[in-house]
């Protein structure tokens, strides 16, 4: 008999969606360390979706070691089958004992996206293996059986106090005020101006139209 995963209210996939973030921090597995954030009214479901997950896990490798035999990797569930996807076909030329022949060959593998410890929906489609969640359950499961040392601890940054910042914003001078800007005439064209004056004789309008303007005294003239 082939058990199947029971529908999940939350799997990777939904909570992934959901801004649950779960890393595994992992130098080889006997460091290795889960990392999760996930928002606090979100908490409680990831707890719930790790528990079932650790305690079917941790059933697995009790029973193992109850045998004295070899404990395979927990998975979330037993005997799980997956959807399949189409098969491959290959014919070619084949050669054996010094023969050469026409041979097909077939391959088939589990359709991607699906988790292959619990059946659910990766955070990534078309992913293969196991979910995060699963993974880390596993990590979990072992540690709590024994079979993995202590999680490498994490080095949390200290926090900058707030007060040097605050005294030296207190500490800054006033802004300088911006130099106020007397009105003055055109000596070209006469017309007022408030803006600053530029070192050239004359407001902008008369400075570009003087710019634009062709000098022609020399046309028609041989320079000497």
């Amino acid at each position: 008999m082939v058990a199947v995963a029971a529908a999940q209210p939350h799997t990777a996939a939904t909570l992934a969606e959901a801004g649950v973030r779960i890393t595994l921090v992992s130098a080889g597995l006997a460091a290795a360390r889960v990392d999760v954030v996930a928002p606090p009214s979100l908490a409680p479901v990831v707890r719930t979706a790790l528990q079932w997950r650790i305690e079917a896990m941790r059933a697995q490798l009790r029973a193992a070691r109850g045998l004295g035999a070899v404990a395979r990797t927990p998975v979330a569930v037993l005997d799980l089958r997956l959807p399949m996807a189409p098969t491959v076909r290959w014919r070619g030329l084949a050669e054996s004992h010094g023969r050469t022949y026409w041979q097909e060959r077939t391959a088939q593998r589990p359709e991607g996206g699906w988790c292959g410890s619990c059946g659910e929906a990766h955070a990534t489609r078309g992913e293969t293996g196991d979910c995060v969640l699963c993974n880390a359950a596993r990590v979990a499961a072992l540690r709590a059986e024994g079979l993995l040392p202590a999680a490498t601890p994490v080095a949390v940054p200290p926090v900058a106090h707030v007060v040097p910042w605050q005294r030296a914003a207190e500490g800054l001078r006033a802004p300088t005020p911006a130099p106020r800007r007397e009105p003055w005439t055109c000596p070209a064209c006469g017309a007022e101006n408030v803006g600053r004056r530029p070192d050239v004789e004359g407001c902008g309008p008369c400075t570009n139209r003087q710019d634009a303007t062709l000098d022609m005294s020399r046309l028609g003239r041989s320079a000497r």
